[in-house]
């Protein structure tokens, strides 16, 4: 995955890999006992955790307020990448939290959007100017769930935001989630060599696990296919 690092020094890459180590670390070890649902749920949440509380730590105290805000959802309306166990994360989500009208409306905003979407770079998703399908009246319906690359976009402009699409400029946001996100992808690889470790599309791959749940019990077992058709193109 992608990650960007636009504005960190040396020091704070140096920073960002120590905590990548310490996050991969501690995935691997949950991991331990096998790639369950259950586990793997386990994994994000407490990856989340840790990169929400990391920024508050390391945060300069005299920083600008941020920018983000209810309803502020101008970063929204461009490619999410998501990991397999994000995505299990997020199905687990839906199933506990929506009823079957709003998951049945959920579906139908993922496949209209899937039609338009699926397969164009960043750029042109983008470019596209269409809002996730996760959006309901301007709020994020999975906030709980959302995977890391929405929680790391932070700005101090919503004009900027509004007129650009996305201004990633918080520095503390970029380190600690940069860094969390980066150990969770190489902690999973490392605990899980024979499964699936694509970068996916959001909006394609909580498509294909609500339609067919048999994909992830196919990604939970080792070695077979799942998600295909689903990877995020980030060139």
């Amino acid at each position: 995955m992608t990650l960007n690092n636009t504005g960190l020094s040396a020091q704070d890459l140096q920073f960002q890999d120590q905590v990548s180590e310490a996050e991969c670390a501690d995935v691997v070890n949950k991991l331990a006992e096998g790639a369950t649902r259950d586990n793997l749920i386990k994994v994000v949440e407490t990856s989340f955790i840790f990169a929400a509380h990391l920024r508050g730590k390391i945060a300069h105290p005299e920083s600008p307020a941020l920018a983000c805000k209810d309803k502020c959802h101008w970063c929204c309306h461009q490619a999410v990448a998501a990991t397999p166990a994000e995505i299990i994360n997020i199905v687990g989500h839906i199933d506990e939290s929506f009823n079957k009208k709003d998951k049945k409306q959920l579906i139908s905003r993922l496949e209209k959007l899937d039609v338009k979407s699926r397969g164009l770079n960043i750029a042109k998703r983008a470019a596209l100017n269409m809002p996730c399908a996760f959006l309901v009246f301007g709020r994020c319906s999975i906030y709980a769930a959302r995977p890391m690359g929405c929680r790391r976009l932070t700005s101090y402009d919503e004009k900027a935001c509004k007129t650009h699409g996305m201004v990633e400029s918080e520095k503390a946001t970029l380190i600690a989630y940069n860094g969390v996100m980066q150990g969770m992808e190489e902690g999973l690889e490392s605990a899980l060599p024979n499964h699936q470790h694509a970068t996916l599309d959001l909006t394609a791959a909580a498509l294909t696990a609500l339609k067919k749940p048999e994909v992830i019990t196919q990604w939970l077992n080792s070695g077979q296919p799942a998600f295909e058709g689903c990877e995020l193109n980030q060139s």
